[in-house]
């Protein structure tokens, strides 16, 4: 092998070098940004306060819900049957 040659092979795997060190770069760079924004979203998750937990439970609500609608179902039942029509919201 020529000097010629060993320079054009040594040029080829310095620029493949060059190129996987970008990627890497790149790489390093797009996963410190998902680290950060998993540590903002873990940090949020970690300051809401037993009063705000409180908020995001809304069984209590859809509850309420249901048996307002059960009575109003119950009630229409009743008048579509000829009976009569109490209806009493919880």
């Amino acid at each position: 092998m020529s000097t010629d040659q060993v320079s054009v092979a040594l040029a080829g795997v310095l620029d493949a070098l060059t190129l996987v060190q970008e990627q890497l770069h790149a790489l390093t760079e797009s996963s410190q940004r998902i680290e950060a924004t998993h540590r903002e979203i873990v940090h949020r998750l970690d300051t809401i306060d037993p009063g705000q937990a409180a908020v995001t439970d809304l069984t209590p609500i859809l509850e309420m819900i249901l048996v307002c609608v059960l009575a109003m179902a119950g009630g229409v039942h009743g008048w579509s049957s000829g009976g009569r029509a109490d209806i009493e919201y919880g």
